[in-house]
C-alpha cells in the first residue's frame, strides 16, 4: 500500500480513492457512490475556478 499511497489520503484523486478503497475490501457500490460523489466535486471545484 505504501507504494500506491505517497501523499495523505485527503489529497488522493477520485480514481485512486477507488483504487484503494476497492483494494482494502470495501463494498464495490458503496466504493461508485464515493467516487461519482468526489469526482462530481472536482469538476465542480474546476468549474467554480473557471468562473473567477
Amino acid at each position: 500500500m505504501r507504494t500506491i499511497v505517497t501523499k495523505p489520503l485527503h489529497e488522493l484523486t477520485p480514481e485512486q480513492d477507488f483504487i484503494l478503497g476497492t483494494l482494502l475490501g470495501y463494498d464495490r457500490e458503496q466504493q461508485c457512490l464515493r467516487f461519482l460523489t468526489r469526482a462530481g466535486k472536482q469538476h465542480q471545484d474546476k468549474a467554480a475556478g473557471w468562473l473567477h
